[in-house]
């Protein structure tokens, strides 16, 4: 029945609502009638048996209400009522309604696009099959290539890896991949110049473990990653559909990836961008041992060159704790059999300390998360702290506008409305407000959400962002207006029942004056004064980090030094014609107008550098839990000269220190006195 009633309601009543007013007005007259003809039978005089007549009906309009409520849902009609009369008020003012709108718009897209980045890095999933069961073998902290890893290993070597695949029973499914991508160069023929492109290395598992099927053609397969099979490649869809225009054809031919061939096999779903998020993915996958096609010095096959990451999906009901035992077993295990019979109780010792710990793998590799999730949290209080500013603003406005309307709600409660029905409809004007606001607000967080993705990773070609507000945005602008128009709606809400409960909802304007001096609106403007103390206090901290930064001194002259990169390998160079190419290089630099020094360098400061391993220093015993990394970097004769870098002691790498000579390395202060004390 009430379903009858709930169709009815929706559907039929809007479009016979006038006949039943008009049979309800006739129906009531025709009762009026005739109490007026029995007062009038009883020897009353026709007007005081009108009078009379009426009083006893009782008010017209309440027993209009009443036979309503009969007809239909009365919660859903006053709601109703209460939105269409909300639009009507907010169109009499569309100065005032248009400021609060624009002004929520704002706050609730500037809120809205922190939560879509946040939304992008912290929360979503790879777009793969079944994410959530996938597991990162180590926590992904470390990249590169290393030696060896003090306790939490991170990196893996090619033969780590198919040893723990094939001698635990703990994965359904484990797959490798490459821990930083190739810069490569692809050339389609031979008369076209080549073009810049990023590759990863991975196994032949790769897409079937993440479940991913290829939207041309095939993906990699096991067979594929073996030495005697020809390099193959799966391009990504949007380097598919920029780069090589979409071809169809480009299945099945033959591309040159550093002046190698390589056959191409697939195109992966648009969706998919790899196992990282990142700016601009690798455009293409090649099984790992593809290596030496991409690099003709490759020598990364050895068991101690750990350069990989690990991803499997656990066998069913099987827990982490006792999956991380096994693995830290099996890869104590390893460790010592790669020490030979005699193994020292000391390296006994550091082997024990060596352990794998796995970590949820749903979201891919997480140097995103990492590198982003404070400075997004902080971005969302801080605008946050922005939208409650906006919120007090309005909520004074609306202090103020009520004021002017103190006579119109004083008829309505003569005429019967409750206090309750009143109130709802001061919060249905805010929530009417709040949802276009929120609708306006939508818009500026895709462009806001443009603008800050273009601050945060300049220079990208593309970001696997979405922009546009999936359902997750959509639900959180919604949840945030109306939260919104409960914050700034209650003020007002709360002082329109203040004023009725004490009877003065017809009071005059000096009274409202005393209520703005010692009421409500003089604890919001205290409020705003504080929240806006807050971001001062944070913008004043920002700009000076800012100014720190600016003047940071970091031991070289970064105003006159150019860098550019060179990507010898990508041309055709072999590892012997390096030395030769660079003297050549570095002669005609030399030669140009204005160039006062040249050099050569594995890294250029500050962009991704440098290599990562461990030291030991002749004579000094490294404490426990003692940090021995260390960070390094190959350079050429000059490089100290090229940055305006001074060397305090000793000298600088010059022509004189050659591969046949010894061995020299320069270190900085902080180095010595961490591993020697005071130099």
């Amino acid at each position: 029945m009430n379903r009858l009633r709930l169709l009815f309601s929706l559907f039929i009543a809007p479009l016979i609502r006038g006949r039943q007013e008009r049979e309800l007005a006739l129906e009531l007259e025709s009762h009026i009638q005739m109490l007026t003809d029995d007062n009038i039978r009883a020897g009353v005089n026709p007007d005081e048996a009108h009078r009379r007549a009426r009083i006893a009906l009782g008010g017209v309009e309440a027993v209009k209400e009443s036979c309503r409520d009969r007809m239909r849902l009365p919660l859903l009609e006053s709601l109703l009522q209460d939105l269409r009369y909300a639009i009507r008020i907010l169109r009499r003012s569309p100065g005032f309604t248009i400021v609060a709108v624009m002004t929520l718009a704002l706050g609730i897209g500037a809120t809205t696009a922190i939560f879509t980045l946040i939304d992008a890095v912290l929360l979503k999933s790879l777009p793969v099959r079944d994410p959530g069961a996938l597991v990162v073998v180590g926590d992904a902290r470390g990249a590169g290539i290393t030696g060896s890893q003090a306790g939490p290993f991170v990196l893996y070597s090619v033969d780590l890896y198919r040893y723990l695949r094939d001698s635990t029973q703990v994965f359904d499914e484990l797959g490798a991949f490459q821990s930083e991508d190739n810069q490569i160069a692809v050339t389609r023929a031979d008369s076209s110049p080549s073009q810049p492109a990023r590759a990863k290395l991975v196994s032949g598992n790769y897409f079937t473990l993440l479940g991913v099927n290829a939207a041309l053609g095939r993906t990699i397969a096991p067979s594929d990653d073996s030495p005697s099979r020809s390099p193959v490649a799966v391009v990504r869809f949007r380097y598919w559909k920029d780069a090589l225009n979409g071809d169809a054809s480009i299945v099945g031919s033959t591309v040159k990836l550093n002046s190698s061939a390589v056959t191409i096999v697939g195109v992966a779903p648009p969706e998919f961008y790899g196992e990282t998020l990142q700016p601009d993915p690798p455009g293409f996958w090649l099984p790992i041992s593809a290596g030496p096609a991409l690099n003709s010095g490759w020598n990364l096959n050895g068991p101690d060159q750990h350069w990989l990451y690990l991803m499997g999906r656990l066998k069913p009901a099987l827990p982490l704790v006792q999956a991380d035992a096994r693995l830290t077993a099996a890869l104590q295990n390893w460790l010592l059999s790669r020490e030979g019979t005699a193994v020292s109780a000391e390296r006994r010792s550091e082997i024990s300390k060596n352990y794998v710990r796995l970590t949820p793998g749903g979201s891919g590799i997480a140097h995103m998360r990492q590198q982003y999730s404070q400075t997004l949290g902080l971005l969302l209080g801080i605008s946050g702290i922005a939208l409650l500013i906006t919120c007090a603003n309005i909520a004074n406005l609306l202090l103020a506008r009520n004021a002017a309307r103190r006579a119109e709600r004083s008829i309505r409660l003569a005429l019967g409305a409750s206090r309750w029905r009143l109130i709802r409809q001061a919060l249905t004007e805010s929530l009417v407000m709040a949802l276009a606001g929120g609708a306006l607000g939508l818009l500026v967080a895709v462009e806001s959400t443009k603008l800050l993705i273009a601050l945060a990773f300049h220079g990208a070609e593309h970001i696997p962002i979405r922009i546009a507000p999936d359902a997750r945005v959509l639900a959180f602008a919604f949840a945030l207006s109306c939260g919104t128009a409960l914050v700034f709606g209650l003020a007002p809400a709360i002082h329109f029942r203040s004023e009725i409960a004490a009877g003065n909802i017809v009071s005059d304007v000096r009274s409202f004056r005393l209520h703005r001096r010692f009421g409500l609106n003089r604890g919001l403007i205290i409020a705003q004064v504080a929240l806006s103390l807050v971001m001062l206090a944070g913008a004043g901290s920002f700009a000076r980090s800012l100014a720190n930064l600016t003047s940071q001194r970091f031991g070289f002259n970064p105003g006159q030094v150019f860098v550019v990169n060179v990507d010898p390998a990508g041309a055709g160079y072999k590892y012997n014609q390096l030395s030769q190419l660079y003297g050549r290089m570095g002669s005609r630099l030399d030669a140009l107008p204005g160039v006062k020094s040249v050099s050569w360098s594995t890294y250029s400061p500050f962009n991704q550098c440098c290599w990562a391993m461990s030291i030991a220093v002749e004579g000094h015993k490294p404490q426990a839990q003692e940090d021995r990394g260390s960070l390094l970097d190959r350079v050429s004769p000059r490089y100290f000269e090229t940055l305006g870098t001074k060397v305090l002691r000793g000298r600088a790498i010059d022509d004189h220190d050659t591969p046949e000579s010894q061995r020299i390395a320069v270190v900085t202060l902080e180095s010595v006195l961490k591993c020697m004390g005071d130099p």
